[in-house]
């Protein structure tokens, strides 16, 4: 794959976002997400705690953290479109060998692989989705921002076509959608490469330097994103195995797990808008009361009506966290920097996601239930989004010299 293709003089197509989202669609969509669809089942043939099923999201978030870290040195080695393909490759052979093994060491290694694939296409992804936005107006700049994160939904909405057809075939379905996954990462992965290949307009063709006089501090915003990494995946990986806790039937636990996914490719474009017209951390804390509204509901009320919003409310704000934190790193750093200030940013939000599904099994192998834990997941996004108001506007001033 050519990583030094010539830049193109004209502003990016739209499809060039559209394609590099399925980095998101596998890394997070198949990869984490679809989990929650598998946990019961795989629960009850492994004969596990809810404990050792949050140490299956644990592990994937610790490779995710491990990958997060080694995005910016791999990809300033190999280069990054190089480093994304294989970032959603990985991860598709690491999704297929999920379904070929039962051991609890085996699930728990190759989950760490999935984690560490899937955040090179995750990190590097939205470095070159923000750079394909370059050039253009800050409304079509967000914009691109929200069509890549809004590929994690669509991942959430192909796994809720692919895990009930594999779960008919009796105790070893979830077998098969591990399977499922892995292969139409790979053929979606095909499709983008093209994307991935695309050079656009955003770099400098001068060197440019930073001029820090605004001395930004990203710490408020760096704090709220760990906390948001331990609340929503916290909800994203037991909330499945909540509801059939409180009896709701397959068919409105699919049709949840649908509105989640439409939900948030559906809001891309209302958030683009919202991040270009606020300031500061407003955007984020935005998103977070959202996300915990959507949170809240199923532990407020326990009516079909009830669950369909939370997964509304919660799917429309899921992707649109990380697209606000990316927003504001691109206007609040210079272009070479954006690629390590987001691989930065993904090791604290994995963090967060390395202590939300560990602390949440173990809160529901209480008497509570998962309800214990979806309380605390909860409680964590409402800390979050109030973090999240303290963050000031701060704007990359550059100087440009030959």
């Amino acid at each position: 794959m050519a990583s030094d293709a010539k830049a193109t003089p004209d502003l990016a197509p739209f499809w060039i976002p559209l394609g590099l989202s399925i980095g998101p669609l596998v890394a997070l969509g198949l990869a984490r997400f679809a989990y929650a669809l598998l946990l019961p089942e795989m629960r009850t043939n492994l004969d596990w705690s809810y404990a050792q099923a949050g140490a299956m999201n644990t592990a994937n978030a610790a490779g995710y953290l491990f990958g997060a870290v080694a995005a910016a040195p791999l990809a300033a080695r190999f280069g990054k479109r190089r480093m994304f393909c294989a970032g959603v490759f990985g991860t598709a052979i690491a999704l297929i060998g999920c379904g070929l093994v039962t051991s609890f060491p085996a699930l728990l290694l190759l989950r760490v692989g999935a984690g560490v694939f899937g955040a090179l296409s995750f990190v590097l992804g939205a470095s070159l989705a923000t750079e394909a936005g370059g050039g253009s107006s800050s409304d079509r700049q967000a914009f691109f921002i929200s069509i890549y994160f809004a590929g994690a939904g669509l991942g959430i909405a192909l796994s809720s076509i692919i895990v009930p057809i594999a779960l008919s075939a009796g105790a070893s379905g979830w077998r098969w959608s591990w399977v499922g996954f892995g292969v139409t990462s790979i053929l979606l992965g095909l499709l983008a490469i093209p994307a991935a290949r695309y050079r656009g307009p955003g770099e400098p063709t001068r060197h440019e330097h930073q001029v820090s006089l605004q001395a930004a501090s990203l710490t408020p915003l760096l704090i709220a994103y760990t906390m948001f990494g331990a609340g929503y995946i916290a909800y994203m990986t037991f909330i499945v195995a909540f509801l059939r806790g409180e009896t709701f039937d397959s068919t409105i636990i699919s049709a949840f797990w649908i509105i989640l996914g439409t939900a948030s490719v559906a809001a891309g474009s209302f958030w683009g808008r919202v991040f270009s017209s606020l300031r500061g951390g407003r955007p984020m804390a935005l998103v977070l009361a959202m996300n915990v509204c959507g949170a809240a509901v199923p532990l407020l009320t326990g009516t079909t009506t009830g669950v369909f919003l939370s997964a509304a409310l919660f799917g429309a704000s899921l992707m649109a966290a990380p697209s606000a934190v990316t927003a504001f790193i691109r206007k609040s750093r210079s272009s070479e920097n954006w690629t390590a200030t987001i691989g930065r940013f993904t090791v604290f939000f994995g963090l967060g996601q390395c202590v939300g599904p560990l602390f949440a099994g173990y809160l529901s192998d209480s008497p509570s239930g998962t309800r214990l834990g979806l309380l605390v997941s909860t409680i964590a996004l409402m800390f979050a989004a109030i973090v999240a108001l303290l963050q000031g506007e701060r704007t990359a001033i550059t100087v440009s010299r030959d």
